[in-house]
């Protein structure tokens, strides 16, 4: 079929799907320097003319790749009423992605990120205090980004609104300094995009999706398809959380690497502990070099640094994002001995602060950061106990290893 023919059959489906109301953003990116350009909420009476000047802009001149870009558009669309039954839902602008879908810097896209602990008031409710001094800690350790909700986040437990002031607070503090991941995870694509709406609205660069909290009916086809349907029509850009056997629901094997593969797909963050799935991840980063693949197991670091991943995304960032820091340039300099020293002081500190058998894990994680002068309380939803041994533990590493638990600002 000629394109201009194609295209004009995907507008008449996009008019007869969604009966008049859908809009188009579209990215666009016209020049070397990475502007990114937008037609915005380009209603469905959009003639052929103005769809393949779109096209032109796109810089699509192989009308092949144009052509594909459009067919897949036009797979995906062919349920799209069924996205627009709620009031919400039919403000929601579905997307065209045309060209590069982010302006997140390369080398942010690296190195050391943390996914954070979320301070809170004894009430359960976000401390904006504890937030700003949390974002001007991570700036000190050398954190590139921050993955905000996520599991040590307690993202799954807070209140949904104390999650949007907790987003709100941290970009505020941030000032465009580190990118801010938040996570979207939910049982179905519906409220997986609602969640991503608000975190754009709420400032944040890129939205974190982790396999269902529950989910029923969960074959390989209906759970490849809860993520992907949320993945083509985010309007921001996706990093996947690989549990790997750890959930309440595992990614299979083959579903995963359709998800790496997705365009909108730009950062993974590993917490398997499997070597297949890590293979999976960098067979994934062969076929797409610019998906950018963390360890988020921070007892493993160096292996996985070694087996050629870009960075580290860890709960315990906040503690030892510093002495991470270290363990990468230790690596690239192929100094495996020093990096091996970095991942044993890590893990003695992590083990004072969670406890020899991880008992005080969230607990520790924020009395330490009381103790630090960063936290003001370490009220934690999952209600994770305080042992008096952690208790002094955390004292003594906080007098022994103070310089690389909170190193001088340079």
């Amino acid at each position: 079929m000629p394109i201009i023919a194609l295209v004009r059959h995907i507008l008449f489906q996009m008019r007869r799907d969604v009966a008049h109301h859908i809009g188009i953003e579209t990215f666009l990116n016209r020049d070397a320097g990475g502007g990114v350009r937008r037609i915005n909420q380009a209603q469905a009476f959009l003639d052929t003319a103005l769809a393949h000047q779109v096209l032109n802009f796109a810089g699509y001149v192989d009308e092949r790749a144009a052509l594909a870009r459009f067919e897949l558009y036009l797979l995906h669309h062919k349920t799209i009423g069924s996205h627009f039954s709620t009031t919400r839902a039919q403000r929601r602008i579905h997307y065209v992605r045309i060209a590069p879908m982010h302006n997140i810097p390369a080398e942010k896209l690296r190195g050391v990120w943390s996914a954070t602990p979320t301070p809170f008031d004894q009430n359960g409710r976000v401390d904006v205090a504890s937030v700003e001094r949390l974002i001007e800690h991570h700036c000190r350790l050398g954190v590139n980004g921050l993955f905000l909700a996520g599991t040590c986040g307690e993202g799954a437990w807070m209140p949904n609104g104390e999650r949007r002031r907790f987003v709100q607070s941290a970009v505020a503090a941030n000032r465009g300094r580190m990118v801010i991941a938040v996570q979207a995870t939910d049982n179905s694509s519906a409220r997986i995009l609602d969640n991503i709406e608000e975190i754009k609205e709420d400032g944040a660069d890129m939205a974190v999706i982790a396999p269902p909290h529950f989910l029923m009916n969960a074959t390989p086809d209906n759970l490849r398809a809860l993520y992907v349907d949320a993945i083509r029509q985010s309007p921001l850009p996706i990093g996947i959380y690989d549990r790997g056997k750890h959930g309440a629901v595992t990614v299979p094997d083959e579903v995963l690497a359709d998800l790496y593969a997705q365009p909108n797909v730009i950062a993974a963050k590993d917490s398997s502990s499997d070597p297949a799935r890590r293979e999976i991840a960098l067979q994934a980063r062969r076929q797409k070099p610019e998906l950018a693949l963390f360890d988020g197991d921070e007892f493993k670091c160096v292996e996985y640094l070694q087996a050629g991943y870009d960075g580290l995304m860890l709960g315990g960032g906040i503690l030892h994002g510093f002495i991470a820091n270290q363990m990468i340039e230790a690596v690239k300099s192929g100094d495996v001995e020093a990096a091996h020293e970095c991942q044993a002081l890590m893990t003695r500190l992590m083990f004072a602060v969670y406890g020899e058998n991880i008992e005080c894990w969230l607990s520790g994680l924020k009395k330490y950061l009381v103790e630090a002068g960063i936290f003001e309380t370490w009220f934690n939803y999952l209600k994770f106990p305080l042992t008096p041994k952690c208790e002094a533990d955390i004292a003594q590493i906080l007098k022994t290893d103070r310089d690389v638990l909170l190193p001088s600002k340079t």
